[in-house]
Parts: C-alpha cells; structure tokens; sequence
C-alpha cells in the first residue's frame, strides 16, 4: 500500500527509468526532497547457460522499471 506524505507536498515533475538508483539520482538534479514511487516492476529478458564438465545451469536476466513523482515539502 503506497503510503503518502504526512505533511504538505507538490509534485514538481516525474521520472521513469530502469533503476532506483535513477530515480534517485534524477532527486538529486531536480533538487526535489523526495520521490514517490508508484510503479516498480521486474521482468525476464533472457537466459545466460553457464556450463562446467558435466554441469550446465541457467541464470536468468532481468530487466527493472521504476516510475516515481519527484516532490517538494511545502
């Protein structure tokens, strides 16, 4: 359950990307005091085969989403 601010805030823009960290950074360079995340997904894209002797194993690759609302406190 997405939890809001207890005090007065405005929404001064938004920002989707493919890491926390960018959202992160993008509150950073907009000089916003928070980030609202509203969506965060994760998603398979492929499969990396790793193989030894006699052993083969699959290691799946992911691809992540995020999409947040950068605020201001009032």
């Amino acid at each position: 359950m997405l939890e809001k601010p207890s005090r007065p805030y405005l929404i001064i823009g938004s920002v989707s990307t493919d890491s926390e960290g960018n959202v992160a950074r993008a509150v950073h360079d907009q000089h916003a005091d928070a980030a609202l995340i509203y969506t965060e997904s994760s998603y398979r894209t492929g499969t990396v085969a790793v193989a030894g002797p006699g052993v083969v194993w699959g290691i799946p690759l992911t691809h992540s989403d995020a999409s947040a609302q950068l605020i201001k406190y009032k």
